[in-house]
């Protein structure tokens, strides 16, 4: 091929390996060669020459639907840049996040794809030397950390104006745990919006709990018990909601005809659900794509990799209408 289109070996090589040293028109014109010829590179062989494993660690904290979402656009933008991803369950424990952490620094992987919200113990000093890493969909207040993920404040404002502008008063928010930025962000963006509808905030409107289904359906019958009845409800997650719909049909509630529900993520297995959840849409490929895209520039040295913020959007659907007018039928949980 080098020698079809009059340029050396070493000049396609950073073409494949370090297309940034190389012009834009000689990059186009190899690019377009190895599209011609179906050339493919040889990684292991480049992955060798440059002590490289070619394999990063995706970290998340529990095996769920959304973060396979998430981990099918990282493996695809693995396979266009010859890397290997391996999906790390951590089980919410940080010493299994220092473990695989330590698995880096030993040369078994070149990089890491932080999707926990929290830090390994050798990453939080100061001073500490962090190898390789791209923080996904969970941001952490930490400003080493480059991240890939979605204005999550921004994301509860579009669900409380969703809501407010249906003619909704009496709003609650079942959230996540505080420890986790994500979770602390939605509360805020909550909070924000009530004030922004000219609605008061109380800490009663808020339950923290964990991101399942559990910790919806106990919420909203503690919101009930302790004399505050919400006409809607904005989860921070999509589990969440569905615990909150089935803790609703306990106390004899419908949805949407005496309590509104919105949750958080669209995900996949939601179609499977009535009435359909009306959520936040997280663009899940689309962050796990641009995270790895990231991790391949900082392991190759790039010092210009930055942060990027992907749009949300509400996506509406049976759970939410005008709150009713008059006294809800409400039983006595089972």
């Amino acid at each position: 091929m080098a020698a079809a289109l009059g340029l050396s070996v070493a000049t396609i090589s950073r073409v494949l390996a370090r297309p940034e040293m190389v012009k834009p028109e000689t990059r186009k014109r190899v690019m377009k060669a190895i599209e011609t010829m179906g050339y493919r590179p040889n990684f292991l062989a480049q992955a060798l020459a440059r002590s490289e494993t070619r394999l990063a660690f995706f970290i998340v904290p529990i095996l769920s639907p959304f973060f396979l979402d998430v981990m099918d656009g990282v493996e695809q933008a693995a396979q266009e840049d010859g890397y290997f991803v391996l999906m790390a369950n951590a089980r919410r424990d940080l010493q299994r996040i220092q473990t695989f952490y330590e698995q880096v620094a030993a040369r078994r992987a070149d990089g890491v794809l932080l999707l926990t919200g929290l830090l390994p113990p050798s990453l939080i000093p100061p001073k500490a030397v962090w190898p390789p890493t791209i923080i996904v969909a969970e941001p952490i207040d930490d400003p080493r950390g480059i991240t890939v993920a979605v204005d999550h404040a921004e994301a509860a404002h579009i669900a409380l104006r969703h809501l407010c502008g249906l003619g909704h008063k009496k709003i609650v928010h079942i959230g996540g745990p505080l420890r986790t930025l994500s979770s602390r962000e939605r509360r805020r963006g909550f909070e924000e919006a009530l004030r922004d509808a000219g609605l008061p905030f109380s800490p009663k409107l808020v339950i923290e709990g964990n991101f399942d289904v559990e910790t919806g359906e106990k919420a909203i019958v503690t919101f009930f018990e302790n004399g505050i009845e919400p006409t809607a409800v904005f989860a921070a997650n999509d589990e969440i909601a569905l615990g909150a719909i089935r803790g609703a049909h306990r106390l004899g509630l419908r949805v949407p005809d005496d309590i509104s529900i919105v949750g958080f993520d669209n995900q996949h297995f939601l179609e499977a659900f009535e009435p359909g959840l009306t959520t936040v849409n997280i663009p899940r490929f689309d962050i796990g794509y641009q995270a790895m895209k990231r991790l391949v520039r900082k392991i190759a040295n790039d010092k210009d990799v930055s942060s990027l913020r992907l749009p949300t959007e509400l996506i509406v659907r049976e759970t939410t209408a005008p709150p009713r007018i008059g006294k809800k039928t409400q039983k006595k949980p089972m």
